[in-house]
């Protein structure tokens, strides 16, 4: 810990956080939790959880668009949540419209239902999207209109580096020296052979990641170790890392350095098209080695025993280790 704060000095900087973590986010090392997935999903604050308590023993809340008392408390609620989205984005009301879905994949449907596509016209989408926006094709096809992909450029402006805000600028330096410190130790693992234990996918030259580390494990014959397997031990460990392919099978294409041939292929090699109705059929018949691959992302409270946490499992589960496959579940989906 001591070579971590002499190769990262300006971490001691961003006390502030733990402060944080300890007041706002007790629950995680009360609950023995290592949370590395915040690209999957953010973490609630107590002051979060207290305001939304106070706010419902304050008041009585019904289903808004009515002209009762609950109801007209609840539509006030809403208009004052669309108001500050678009104060936030500096957004004039009467040009952009504030719409509430339940997630990311409800706007995108929403997207695909509403938009005006015509026979002949073109939807293009970069080949590493995520599934619920490759599904804008099926609207688009349905309308006669053709898609397109191009090829997934990274972009300069990943990760954190854009924000120059002071608050978010600590949080950045913070996620910046764990991820620095993360791909170090991970680069470090070696098998009592000599053969790498981690094989990390990068972003391009000279681009950023963020807070987010995607790779696999290897085993000590350089096979990579199957990304359920990862999950278990993990899971059985106390550690949140999502695994997969993450919803997006075009940056694992990209990963793995597919063709367009070799991923058309796969549905028509090894017979008829009926006998591949799994995804490990399609894995199998494409030669990959796994369904997608691990990935810890730092987020707001992440501290530096949550990476030595995860890098001491890593060590200690697969070092020298042949992972046993038996009894993983089927992969349903990507």
């Amino acid at each position: 810990m001591s070579d971590f704060h002499a190769a990262y000095p300006d971490y001691a900087a961003t006390a502030r956080l733990d402060e944080l973590r300890a007041a706002e986010y007790s629950y995680l090392d009360a609950g023995g939790h290592t949370y590395l997935d915040y690209t999957g999903a953010g973490l609630a604050a107590d002051a979060q959880l207290r305001a939304h308590a106070e706010r419902l023993r304050a008041g009585c809340f019904g289903n808004p668009h009515s002209d009762n008392p609950t109801s007209s408390a609840s539509t006030r609620l809403i208009e004052q949540a669309r108001n500050a989205v678009h104060g936030y984005f500096n957004a004039a009301a009467d040009e952009y419209a504030v719409i509430f879905t339940q997630n990311a994949t409800g706007a995108c449907r929403l997207v695909g239902e509403s938009y005006q596509f015509r026979p002949l016209s073109r939807v293009v989408l970069t080949a590493d999207n995520h599934n619920s926006v490759n599904g804008i094709r099926e609207f688009a096809r349905t309308r006669g209109a053709a898609t397109r992909y191009v090829p997934a450029i990274p972009d300069v402006t990943t990760g954190l580096a854009w924000i120059s805000d002071i608050g978010i600028d600590l949080i950045r330096r913070r996620v910046d020296c764990l991820t620095s410190w993360l791909l170090d130790g991970l680069a470090g693992l070696k098998h009592g052979n000599g053969t790498p234990m981690v094989r990390v996918y990068r972003p391009g030259p000279g681009q950023s990641r963020g807070g987010t580390v995607t790779f696999n494990f290897l085993d000590p014959h350089g096979a990579v170790v199957d990304e359920r397997v990862v999950a278990r031990d993990a899971s059985a460990a106390g550690i949140s890392v999502r695994t997969g392919c993450f919803c997006n099978p075009g940056a694992g294409e990209r990963a793995f350095g597919l063709s367009q041939q070799d991923v058309g292929g796969a549905w028509w090699r090894g017979g008829p098209r009926r006998d591949r109705r799994t995804v490990d059929d399609y894995l199998e018949r494409a030669g990959l080695p796994s369904g997608g691959a691990v990935r810890v992302s730092l987020g707001l409270v992440s501290n530096l025993a949550d990476v030595e946490r995860f890098l001491d499992f890593a060590e200690q589960t697969y070092r020298d280790a042949e992972p046993v496959r038996v009894g993983l579940p089927p992969r349903l989906r990507c």
